[in-house]
């Protein structure tokens, strides 16, 4: 794991230390916009399995084809989990679900940002591009009456990636944009159980857990938002 972010910070450092000064002043007289994202569909299923993510990207323009992005969630209980209360826990049974998820990348556009709607100030992000990525999410899961005896299961996730996107703009609705990805990298899963101060692990592997205990990691969603 050390190794891997040892990688990554490398590549990231060279890349923000390569760009051309001539290149930045000239797209920045140009008026290249940030973008704000986030996913409609998270809330319903967040990064963590039966939590609802509330995230936000922040995308920001760093040369006339790089850039970088920026990301926090906050992780609450899933509707789905909610459902499961309300069917089968019975009254007197409530979930409590807290946690949050950071993430970050560096966007390598294939093309210069263009103007689509040909007005002053308005390059943007867009096209097909590549981009490390790296990401840490954690939720803790309890019920009210177990809290107060300090009883709780906490999640974690972490992962590396190297994702392929394409990012283009809505014709339909002004000023929305759409990003879509894939990849693949190194992930971290693992359960922690609380009980008054004694924490154990759950060990997760491919014998007891299949893809989602594995190192192996595949990406494949999209995020919009509003170019501003």
């Amino acid at each position: 794991m050390n190794k891997l972010f040892t990688i990554f910070c490398l590549i990231w450092s060279l890349a923000v230390c390569s760009q051309n000064t001539i290149d930045t002043i000239d797209w920045k007289q140009r008026g290249v916009r940030n973008i704000i994202k986030t996913n409609p569909l998270v809330p319903i299923w967040g990064s963590i399995p039966l939590t609802s993510e509330w995230r936000l990207l922040y995308e920001m323009p760093f040369s006339h084809n790089q850039s970088f992005q920026v990301g926090a969630s906050y992780l609450g209980k899933s509707p789905i989990l909610k459902l499961a209360e309300d069917s089968i826990m019975g009254p007197g049974i409530e979930f409590v679900v807290k946690g949050f998820r950071l993430q970050g990348g560096y966007k390598f556009y294939f093309t210069t940002f263009r103007n689509y709607k040909q007005e002053p100030y308005n390059y943007i992000p867009l096209g097909i591009y590549v981009s490390p990525h790296i990401s840490y999410s954690t939720a803790t899961f309890t019920t009210h009456a177990a809290s107060v005896r300090n009883v709780y299961i906490q999640g974690t996730h972490y992962n590396i990636n190297l994702l392929l996107g394409y990012q283009y703009y809505s014709l339909m609705f002004d000023d929305l944009v759409v990003d879509l990805f894939i990849g693949f990298g190194w992930k971290e899963n693992y359960w922690e159980e609380n009980i008054n101060g004694v924490t154990r692990t759950f060990v997760l592997n491919t014998a007891n857990s299949g893809y989602y205990g594995s190192n192996f990691k595949f990406s494949l969603g999209f995020n919009i938002g509003f170019r501003f």
